[in-house]
Formats: structure tokens, C-alpha cells, sequence
């Protein structure tokens, strides 16, 4: 790869669409469909909502089995854990 192939990557984007390169024979469809702002927004709103309960409903779980000792068994500290590990992923 020279330099100037990869300035231009840098300078304008790297885009599968604009640059892919056929595989055994097979051609990169793509298609310019622009998106209205209205469904842009209904989307990003949508994400923010499922990121805020997802994390939401994990500390509570985590809580709650914390809290009360007699939910200390085997099978709730692996929902604990469960839940733990889905919270660091959202």
C-alpha cells in the first residue's frame, strides 16, 4: 500500500459501498436512500430509551440481589453476574 492510497482512505472516508471489491465473482450492491431527520430522530430516540432501561433494570437486579442475603445462592450471583456483564456492555 503507498502513501497516497492511504492518505486519499484518510482524506475521504473508507466506504464498502464506494470501494468494495468483488469476492469470487459477486458484486457490492448499495443503496443512496436518504433517511428523513423525523426517522433519524425516531431511531436515535429509540436507542437512548433501550440504553437507559437496559442499564437501568441491570442496577436494579444487581441491587436488589445485593441488598437481601437471602437471595445469596448460587443461581442469583449468576444472574448478578449476568446482570454485571450486560452493564458493562450497554
Amino acid at each position: 500500500m503507498n502513501d497516497s492510497y492511504l492518505a486519499r482512505l484518510l482524506d475521504e472516508g473508507v466506504s464498502l459501498c464506494e470501494r468494495g471489491l468483488p469476492v469470487n465473482g459477486s458484486t457490492v450492491y448499495c443503496s443512496s436512500s436518504n433517511v428523513s431527520l423525523l426517522v433519524q430522530a425516531i431511531i436515535a430516540f429509540s436507542f437512548i430509551l433501550l440504553i437507559v432501561a437496559s442499564i437501568t433494570g441491570n442496577i436494579v437486579v444487581m441491587w436488589i440481589i445485593y441488598r437481601h442475603k437471602v437471595m445469596h445462592h448460587a443461581f442469583n450471583i449468576f444472574l448478578f453476574n449476568m446482570a454485571l456483564a450486560d452493564l458493562l456492555i450497554a
